[in-house]
């Protein structure tokens, strides 16, 4: 089971790299600034393939932060909208 957390955490590294590229959509500079602001505190780590640069998350704690921050920032946001479709209903 060890091993599948491991295969998570690093498809969580991957799938949010993804998301920033989606999130920063035609501002690959901003992106690129903010790959290289983790990248010097140690937070993930560049290989690179030709012209191209991967990112992965460096380790399995860094992944489970991540995970956590996900799961944290998914709740709040489901009862922020809970909340606004109350208030909306009840005027």
């Amino acid at each position: 089971m060890e091993g599948d957390e491991s295969r998570s955490t690093k498809n969580l590294g991957r799938n949010l790299i993804i998301g920033l590229i989606t999130v920063y959509a035609g501002t690959v500079g901003l992106l690129s600034q903010q790959l290289a602001v983790l990248r010097r505190v140690g937070l993930v780590t560049p290989r690179k393939e030709g012209s191209l640069v991967f990112y992965a998350v460096r380790n399995d704690t860094v992944g489970e932060l991540l995970g956590v921050a996900q799961r944290f920032l998914v709740t709040a946001s489901s009862e922020t909208s809970d909340l606004l479709a109350d208030l909306r209903g009840a005027r």
